[in-house]
C-alpha cells in the first residue's frame, strides 16, 4: 500500500507542478508520444506488480454482513 501511495504522490507532483520550469517539462513530456507511452507502461508495470493477500476469514465475514453495512440485529 505504501508503495502505491508513493506512486500516487509522484504522479500528483508531476501533474500539478509548482514551478514554471516543472510545468514546461510536464507539458513537453505530455506532448511527446514516446514519453506518454513510457509513462503508461510504467504505470501498468507498477500496478501489475501489486500482490493482494487473500484473507478468507474476512471474505467469509463480509458475505454474512448485512447489505446496508450495519451490524446484524441481535435478538434475545
Amino acid at each position: 500500500m505504501t508503495r502505491c501511495q508513493e506512486g500516487g504522490r509522484r504522479a500528483g507532483e508531476f501533474l500539478a507542478p509548482i514551478t514554471q520550469e516543472a510545468m514546461d517539462a510536464r507539458n513537453a513530456a505530455l506532448n511527446t508520444p514516446a514519453a506518454v507511452a513510457a509513462m503508461l507502461q510504467q504505470g501498468h508495470d507498477i500496478s501489475a506488480a501489486i500482490t493482494l493477500e487473500d484473507y478468507p476469514s474476512l471474505i467469509a465475514a463480509a458475505a454474512t454482513a448485512p447489505a446496508n453495512g450495519g451490524s446484524p440485529i441481535r435478538t434475545g
